[in-house]
């Protein structure tokens, strides 16, 4: 079961606007930028946009931008299914990304009227995988649709950056010119739609991402010339969700041990039984191997854009499933510290980076009430490796009793007979470790002041 909202909300925009403003008989062009790593990193105020705005000169040009890394096609196609040696593949939070830049798309050119929408798209890496590039074009297919109908157009400009050539085959990435053909075949067969050639630009070069965004920005150009025959109008608005009742926002991140957990055996079955299906969001964004600079990292440009990555998806997921619902309590489930007990230093600092990862969440949830659970690093042991693990052990627990709002759990049972470091799979390994977040979870969720 995956419990969650599937409606959407409209996000923190970059805009970005050429000097001269529209002429009243014409509208703006929206470009969407969209994609995976190479979009996440890319500029476009440096390399994409100047080029736009140049050409265009009569008319303003505005940008969005949604990009995440590691993402396959299912997080911009709610209807997604890959099969992964005999097993399919879902995600229960399909779709999130689109949506995003649907609703930044709406909130930048609110009452502009739009002469011209643009996507421009760079990804498939994570659809290179065994098994998953089989729904790439029928995905894609269904995206431009939806694009379609959120957007009330069907004049949309498409330009897709093919995947470039890999230097030798990669056992990681075996459906590689898979991806690359099918990319191919959807720039020459797709209405409005073009395909990049980027084999020339090599990924590791330092000017990777200025050539990128110059030859986007070409290609991008290219495309409205070509079709500039559409008639500027206003975007239509998000159409309003039916009427939930208020829900408890339950919110797993962290590292490995995280990752590895499924909610659906445990953690949704309990808080479920206590609250009810229809009073229960729950949103999970965890990756292997990851310090906690990557969901906070102290920067003075407090702008949502600037969230490190793994943040960026967990606010995303989040904003993505509470749209148009009153929300209860919010409680961060937290399995992390691997990554940060390697030396004492790192560890010294996590008090401060895990408070900077809550203030995060208090202002973009707007509330000051976020509740937290931190699984405690157990007791597996490897000074070599680790040579904090018991500061971090301490440092958890003082971070979890200093406030009523916070709890701690202790994970020493769960990591099986020879403490390792990742918690098996059963019910005296992830599954105990679930039940434990969900009652403590539980517990400070009732006690939430109404």
């Amino acid at each position: 079961m995956c419990i969650r909202n599937l409606t959407s909300v409209a996000t923190s925009i970059v805009i970005f606007a050429s000097a001269l403003a529209a002429d009243a008989s014409e509208g703006i062009h929206l470009v969407m930028l969209t994609g995976d790593g190479q979009i996440q990193d890319l500029d476009e105020s440096v390399s994409f946009l100047p080029l736009l705005q140049s050409e265009l000169a009569d008319q303003s040009v505005i940008a969005v931008k949604s990009a995440y890394q590691r993402k396959h096609i299912g997080h911009w196609h709610d209807d997604w299914a890959a099969s992964f040696r005999g097993r399919e593949i879902r995600d229960c939070f399909q779709g999130w990304i689109l949506d995003e830049l649907i609703q930044k798309a709406r909130a930048a050119t609110e009452g502009k009227k739009v002469q011209s929408v643009n996507v421009v798209w760079a990804q498939g890496i994570s659809d290179t995988a065994e098994g998953f590039s089989q729904p790439y074009e029928a995905s894609f297919r269904a995206l431009t649709s939806q694009l379609a109908k959120e957007l009330g157009r069907d004049d949309i400009n498409y330009v897709i950056a093919r995947l470039g050539t890999l230097s030798e085959p990669s056992k990681r990435e075996p459906e590689w010119d898979a991806v690359r053909t099918t990319q191919e075949q959807l720039g020459d067969s797709l209405p409005n739609a073009c395909w990049v050639d980027t084999d020339s630009i090599t990924a590791k070069s330092k000017d990777h991402s200025e050539k990128l965004g110059k030859l986007l920005a070409e290609s991008t150009l290219k495309q409205i010339n070509e079709n500039s025959n559409s008639t500027a109008a206003v975007l239509p608005v998000r159409k309003p969700a039916s009427q939930k009742p208020p829900a408890h926002l339950f919110l797993l991140s962290g590292q490995s041990n995280m990752a590895g957990l499924n909610p659906e055996e445990a953690f949704i079955p309990a808080v479920v039984e206590a609250f009810g299906e229809d009073r229960v969001i729950v949103v999970k964004a965890a990756y292997g191997a990851k310090s906690i600079q990557h969901w906070y990292k102290p920067t003075s440009n407090k702008t949502s854009e600037t969230r490190n990555w793994l943040y960026r998806e967990l606010i995303g997921k989040a904003k993505f499933a509470i749209v148009d619902r009153d929300i209860q309590s919010v409680t961060l489930c937290w399995m992390q510290g691997e990554s940060d007990a390697g030396t004492k230093a790192n560890a010294s600092l996590y008090p401060e980076k895990f408070e900077g990862l809550l203030q995060q969440l208090r202002e973009d949830l707007g509330r000051d009430d976020i509740h937290f659970v931190i699984g405690r690093l157990s007791d597996h042991s490897d000074p070599g490796k680790y040579e904090a693990w018991d500061q971090m052990r301490s440092t958890q627990v003082k971070i979890a009793e200093s406030t009523p709002l916070g709890r701690w759990i202790d994970t020493d049972p769960f990591n099986g007979d020879d403490n390792n470091l990742h918690y098996p799979s059963g019910e005296n390994g992830k599954v105990a470790l679930a039940s434990a977040f969900a009652k403590e979870a539980i517990e400070l969720a009732n006690s939430t002041k109404k």
